[in-house]
């Protein structure tokens, strides 16, 4: 059956346009889809075309050839024995395997750009040796020539769309930087370079290691193949979904910007991290299984419903990129495959989350049964108004991304990626989000020609609001929904507690229940009483040590009865905890440790990395005496703790807690 499925592949491949429509006409009829077809290689004797995303890019490009927009630069850092040779040859043996990364973008008579393949040495790995600087120099020279080098253009038709470049720091420390324009790769690409890179090395190292299977087809397979199906006919019937959807009324989302569009045009960016706590996270998920919905379609409702209630336009438009390899022949090969689906939903604020979850279901199921059409062919047929400065048919963009490790290790040697961004802003406003293991990690990335820090601030809170609401109150109607302190002219139902710090709560329930259990961990259990008692003990031996307001307390603990002892110690002392997860790498524990300014460390067991604090066990011990600790009067802004994001774009970042936002939710 592979046999005649490859025939008559060749054999639709080698029709007239015309006589491929009537091909597609007669599989239809006998109840076949040509998407069960295998994609052959493509006859190479011509012009080998790109691709319709690609054309959008080569078309950006030509209009500021001068710009880094759309580079995708990172680097891998090896800590340990590096054979130089073996990884320089593992990289050339990558731009051999992968035909995008040694393709140039040429321009004939036409004026039709085409795909020119060159030999696999075009791309030279350049060693630059910074071992004799002083430290404190060489940290600073590498930083520089990184940036240098990261934000270089490209001449997309004179040299190929990938640089690579090792600096040599010291015997056994060595980073190679790598930057990939976006018209050769996207987000999956970057993940298979990272992991073949590795295993060719390791090849080249002699190692025994399972060998890289062979790619089935080269990308300018794939766009040959793509052009013939969609003139076969399969761009008229998308694009017939698309239209229906979208509609005639193409108007810019108005978000309360903080300077006009068009004001400046810098296109720099700024990045808000921030974590939703880890009962709000369960909350938003349990939502997801009870309405039969994924966690993406509940944050891009949340998202829907921030952006409507800020911008009073019920009709939302949100960007979601898509990775488009659902083709088997497409899932190792590195190529600008993504695609960005456009999500128009309708939000009725006088409806439920119920509700708007339901439209956003449906929005996004019928999105993904049409995902192949290029976004620049969608914007060619429906033809928006374009301005200056706006993003067509959408502004703002939502993209789950997976929470992939950062460390790798390999005998002898540890490796460490790091992702970067030249700052670029490509729309106004984004969401992008992990599903972390306990909490969910998102970022507003925001245009800094539109945004301030402190209006982003504002959206961070308003969602986290409307998040709380939404998972307490499904059925409620949104227009009830508080969105906190956001802007002037958006009502919102004022609210006020009992208490402004979360151990006023706790000393309230100690003297109401001293003798019920208030935490339990495996066969131990400890009660209001036994639990404060200890905390009040080990707050004062952290007091001892000198820790006071807005210090930070670091806890080495998994979850467990300790964990929850350390964390009522921090906070009687007035200070800011610090989780620290054991089964972290002791390098990244090392690092929150230091970056927190963590000043005295609890942990259950001994560290994995050289402490540089004091350091106090966290156990219960003996019951001990009640200790009388002095008054502290928190303020609502104090910090309560430090959280870490997983660091999958970049290096782990640390978002403060304050603890009246901790009370609020408590």
């Amino acid at each position: 059956m592979e046999l005649d499925d490859q025939r008559v592949a060749h054999r639709f491949a080698a029709l007239t346009p015309e006589g491929r429509r009537g091909f597609l006409a007669k599989l239809r009829k006998a109840g076949l889809s040509f998407a069960e077809l295998p994609i052959v290689p493509a006859d190479r004797s011509g012009k080998l075309p790109i691709s319709y995303a690609q054309r959008g890019l080569w078309l950006t490009w030509k209009l500021d050839p001068h710009s880094p927009a759309y580079n995708m630069a990172g680097m891998l850092r090896f800590r340990g024995g590096l054979n130089v040779g073996a990884l320089l040859t593992a990289v050339q043996n990558l731009v051999e395997r992968h035909e995008t990364l040694r393709t140039v973008f040429r321009v004939d008579s036409d004026d039709e750009p085409h795909l020119v393949i060159l030999p696999p040495d075009v791309v030279k790995t350049e060693v630059e040796d910074l071992s004799q600087l002083p430290e404190q120099n060489r940290t600073q020279g590498l930083q520089r020539l990184q940036q240098d080098f990261d934000r270089a253009p490209f001449r997309l038709d004179a040299e190929p769309p990938l640089r690579a470049r090792l600096w040599k720091l010291g015997e056994e420390e060595h980073v190679l930087g790598i930057v990939l324009h976006h018209i050769a790769g996207d987000g999956v690409s970057v993940r298979i370079l990272i992991d073949e890179l590795l295993v060719l090395y390791q090849s080249e190292c002699g190692r025994n290691v399972e060998k890289l299977e062979s790619l089935p087809i080269q990308f300018a397979d794939y766009v040959v193949w793509q052009r013939n199906w969609f003139e076969a006919g399969e761009k008229d019937r998308q694009l017939t979904y698309w239209h229906a959807r979208l509609g005639s009324e193409h108007s810019p989302l108005e978000l309360p910007f903080d300077r006009p569009r068009g004001a400046i045009q810098s296109s720099k960016e700024g990045r808000h991290e921030f974590c939703l706590p880890d009962a709000l996270s369960r909350g938003l998920r349990a939502l997801a299984r009870e309405h039969g919905v994924s966690l993406f379609m509940v944050m891009l409702a949340l998202f829907k419903l921030l952006l409507c209630r800020f911008s009073s336009q019920s009709n939302v438009c949100v960007g979601a990129p898509i990775a488009n390899r659902q083709r088997p022949e497409t899932r190792g090969m590195v190529a600008y495959l993504t695609n960005v689906l456009v999500l128009r939903t309708r939000v009725e604020l006088s409806g439920t989350f119920a509700d708007l979850l339901g439209a956003v279901r449906e929005t996004v199921l019928e999105a993904h049964a049409h995902p192949d059409l290029p976004f620049d062919l969608l914007v060619d047929t429906l033809q928006p108004e374009r301005q200056v400065g706006v993003h067509p048919l959408f502004q703002v963009k939502c993209t789950q991304q997976d929470d992939i490790p950062t460390v790798w290790r390999l005998p002898g040697l540890e490796i460490e990626a790091d992702g970067l961004s030249v700052g670029d802003a490509h729309f106004d406003l984004s969401l992008d989000f992990v599903d972390g293991s306990a909490r969910i990690e998102a970022v507003f990335v925001y245009s800094k020609d539109l945004f301030d820090e402190a209006t982003i601030t504002r959206f961070v809170r308003a969602f986290s609001a409307l998040a709380g609401y939404v998972v307490m109150s499904p059925g409620a109607p949104l227009s009830c929904a508080d969105v906190g302190e956001p802007f002037a002219h958006l009502e919102g139902e004022s609210r006020s507690f009992i208490h402004t710090d979360v151990l006023n709560m706790w000393n309230d329930s100690v003297r109401r229940f001293p003798d019920r259990s208030a935490v339990r961990c495996d066969d131990r259990a400890y009660s209001y009483a036994e639990l404060d008692t200890h905390a009040d003990q080990l707050a004062a031996e952290l007091m001892a040590h000198g820790v006071g307001s807005e210090a930070r307390v670091g806890i080495h603990s998994e979850r467990s009865c300790e964990f929850a002892l350390g964390v009522l110690a921090a906070l009687k002392a007035g200070a800011a905890y610090v989780p620290l997860d054991p089964q972290l790498p002791p390098q990244r524990l090392a690092y929150q440790t230091d970056d927190s300014g963590v000043q005295v460390l609890l942990s259950t067991q001994t560290p994995g990395w050289q402490v540089s604090v004091p350091l106090i066990e966290l156990a219960f011990g003996t019951a001990p005496s009640r200790k009388t600790l002095p008054p502290i009067e928190p303020h609502p802004a104090q910090a309560a703790y430090v959280i870490y994001t997983s660091g999958s774009t970049g290096q782990p970042k640390g978002v403060v807690i304050s603890r009246g936002a901790l009370a609020n939710y408590v």
